[in-house]
């Protein structure tokens, strides 16, 4: 997925590979079947764009972001969080 292309910024995507446990199941499903991993960043994403919450930013960008270096869980892409 290319981040770059989106027409909007700040713009962030979240691809979940495989569901967790279930490695025939894909992650499309994930909000149906593991709802609990979709939750927290859809909930920090909310919170910076629509609050302006700096804590809720780093969830997506800096050196703690939460979301960066799992890439065995999923894609994770953002522009103009930084």
């Amino acid at each position: 997925m290319d981040i770059n292309a989106a027409s909007v910024s700040p713009a962030a995507f979240l691809y979940y590979h495989m569901i967790l446990q279930k490695s025939d199941v894909p992650g499309h499903l994930t909000l149906v079947t593991q709802p609990q991993r979709v939750v927290e960043p859809a909930l920090a994403w909310w919170q910076y764009i629509l609050n302006g919450d700096a804590a809720a930013k780093e969830f997506f960008s800096g050196t703690s972001c939460k979301l960066c270096g799992k890439d065995a869980e999923f894609e994770f892409g953002q522009k103009g969080l930084e």
